[in-house]
């Protein structure tokens, strides 16, 4: 993305400025600072486009799922832990 703005504009001082705003968009549209329910419907396309969004998603999937009984144990040395 910020290839593409650098390749859109001539000018340093206004790739910057565009870059910092999307970037910016991106983030309040990611899922850290505004629910994905709270978006308002003609914006939802900007959450759709955000990276922030769908790492935010990965991240709250992943850590959603339960553990496996044998990685919780405590005390348990690395080599008791089976690799499959």
């Amino acid at each position: 993305m910020s290839q593409a703005i650098g390749a859109a504009v001539a000018s340093v001082r206004v790739a910057n400025l565009l870059g910092s705003l999307a970037i910016m968009m991106f983030l309040l549209f990611g899922g850290f600072l505004l629910n994905r329910d709270q978006v308002p419907w003609y914006c939802t396309w900007i959450a759709d486009l955000s990276y922030f969004n769908y790492a935010y998603e990965a991240l709250a999937v992943s850590t959603d799922q339960p553990l496996h009984s044998s990685l919780i144990q405590f005390g348990s040395s690395v080599s008791s832990i089976p690799c499959n």
